[in-house]
């Protein structure tokens, strides 16, 4: 009696060791750096493959978007997101902060005009479907002598969905909604919208994984998420 009652204690021990060994070994959840978020993944290193589809005229091409650099800027943690193919995608910096997404573009386009500087809140996470904001910027175009103000309205018209991009699925995906509208006394080109709609589809832990403008859509091909 007195071994059994022994090796029921080593065994009762052993599975409190082992329970208790299994609890410390449960991996902490990961904690994105300062600047970078579950909708923002750009740690340094990470890579981007996108499809991009043209209508007018019909052609496909593709490129990589790199997470290259950490920068401040106006106190904020940044990454900077390089295109290999500026002529499909334009370079910008990114930064993620309490659920908002925060894109810097330098020398952009909007309409057919030069931008120098274009600094949005593209996407906030954590907000409930159909929430609305607007931005108004004043851009300075060149030959323009006058800052002009554009009017940025968004929306976040569905969360929590997933999306199917390029035969794969997504989860946990998050549509932003951005017009941005010139002012009717603006004189543009013959053609040249004065508003330009574009459709942001971004899934947890990916980052973007579409976009649609008009006459545009990049499709997420494969993406490399360094953690």
């Amino acid at each position: 009696m007195k071994y059994i009652l022994i090796m029921l204690c080593s065994i009762t021990v052993l599975s409190i060791a082992c329970k208790k060994k299994k609890t410390d070994d449960t991996p902490a959840a990961y904690q994105y750096p300062e600047g970078t978020g579950p909708y923002a993944p750009y740690t340094l290193g990470s890579t981007f493959v996108f499809e991009s589809q043209t209508t007018t005229p019909a052609a496909t091409d593709s490129f990589t978007y790199t997470v290259t650099k950490d920068t401040t800027i106006d106190g904020a943690k940044y990454k900077k997101i390089e295109s290999s193919k500026p002529n499909l995608a334009t370079t910008y910096y990114c930064n993620y902060s309490n659920g908002l997404r925060t894109e810097i573009t330098y020398n952009g386009n909007f309409g057919g005009v030069s931008v120098p500087t274009v600094k949005q809140v593209v996407l906030k996470d954590n907000v409930p479907v159909n929430t609305t904001w607007q931005e108004t910027l004043n851009i300075t175009i060149p030959a323009i002598p006058i800052p002009i103000p554009v009017t940025f309205n968004y929306s976040i018209p569905q969360k929590d969905f997933t999306k199917t991009v390029l035969a794969k699925d997504y989860a946990n995906c998050i549509q932003s909604k951005q017009i941005g509208s010139l002012p009717a006394t603006i004189p543009l080109p013959v053609g040249t919208p004065s508003s330009v709609t574009i459709d942001y589809y971004f899934a947890k832990d990916i980052g973007l994984i579409q976009r649609d403008l008009t006459n545009i859509t990049i499709k997420l091909k494969r993406a490399n998420v360094i953690k």
